[in-house]
């Protein structure tokens, strides 16, 4: 299994309106690189309505979570992700920070659920420690496969294109 540092995608949008035999010999080389036996968590489409603004900085799951060892996110765009149709902000190296020594009070953000982190309430603390930290916008194409350790500090960035972002999200583990 892959351990994944940050984020990692593969481009493979050349694929998308290739020959299915190209198709075929591409799937096995994706399954190459994430393990066959996987459980799938969750997934969801992660859509972005025009008119979308910033999401707060957040995670997926907690780097202090009890079996967060192999989760592996997967966002696949439906659409070209560009930087006016909500592309993702990801901060490097996040997932590997101690929740101890960044935040003041830990414990009232890390329990906190992720829809509230996401949504309804930005932590000064959090909002603070990603604008101290480089970030990523990563655009893409359709058929792109982005793979994300879900510890990785990200937020949706806002939609000012004319029609929605869709993304499906699946959260895997070994």
């Amino acid at each position: 299994m892959l351990e994944f540092v940050d984020f990692s995608i593969l481009r493979c949008s050349n694929y998308v309106r290739s020959s299915q035999e190209r198709d075929r010999r591409y799937f096995f080389r994706f399954l190459q690189h994430v393990d066959c036996h996987l459980h799938i968590i969750h997934s969801h489409n992660n859509v972005a309505l025009p008119g979308a603004v910033f999401q707060n900085p957040h995670w997926d799951v907690a780097n202090s979570h009890k079996n967060i060892h192999g989760m592996v996110l997967v966002d696949v765009p439906l659409v070209d992700v560009t930087r006016m149709n909500a592309p993702i902000e990801i901060w490097k190296g996040t997932q590997k920070l101690n929740y101890e020594e960044i935040f003041a009070n830990p414990t009232e953000i890390v329990p906190v659920s992720n829809t509230y982190r996401q949504y309804w309430h930005c932590f000064d603390g959090m909002l603070e420690a990603a604008h101290q930290r480089p970030s990523a916008i990563i655009q893409s194409r359709a058929g792109d496969v982005l793979l994300r350790n879900p510890s990785t500090w990200h937020r949706g960035s806002p939609n000012n294109a004319t029609r929605p972002r869709d993304m499906i999200t699946i959260l895997i583990q070994p």
